[in-house]
């Protein structure tokens, strides 16, 4: 399967995907994420600091999805204090449960993974956390139920080739 280089020149990221999987239009990702990238993690009030930079369907649209949003931080913050932030404004839903932060490195970026399930709305998210200087950055995936096993090592794939420079 022939592979596809994502690339934002404004934040510096860029990965590569598998051409079953596109790249929905900006209005389709504001929609979905709404204008303010579904954050609020108490650093930034200004939703016009969060951006989702890409949002990814794959063609069986079976319910998976592969996002990266950024943040412009006011100020450098460490990755350990920035997942506090992010993890305390989660869990002000109380249908909201996170599992444990698991160190993960990506090329030259060190990050915190965890995952985020609802009790009133059966999905399972996986949160990855990456600051550098003021800039953070979410990606966040869910897997669907039919093509689980491709999906998995579609966005693992994505992750693997994950850079920001």
């Amino acid at each position: 399967m022939t592979k596809t280089t994502f690339q934002d020149p404004s934040t510096g990221i860029t990965f590569q995907y598998p051409s079953d999987w596109k790249v929905t239009s900006k209005e389709y990702a504001d929609a979905m994420l709404g204008n303010d990238g579904g954050m609020d993690n108490g650093l930034n009030q200004d939703p016009k600091l969060v951006e989702p930079i890409v949002l990814l369907l794959p063609e069986s649209l079976d319910g998976s999805s592969f996002l990266i949003l950024s943040e412009l931080l006011p100020f450098p913050v460490p990755i350990e204090k920035y997942t506090d932030l992010t993890r305390n404004s989660l869990l002000t839903d109380s249908t909201i449960k996170l599992s444990d932060n698991l160190p993960i490195s990506l090329g030259n970026m060190s990050g915190l993974k965890y995952n985020v399930t609802s009790t009133s709305d059966p999905y399972l998210q996986t949160q990855i956390l990456f600051v550098n200087d003021s800039n953070a950055f979410v990606v966040g995936y869910t897997v669907g139920e039919t093509e689980k096993s491709q999906n998995i090592m579609d966005i693992n794939s994505m992750i693997d080739s994950l850079r920001i420079d």
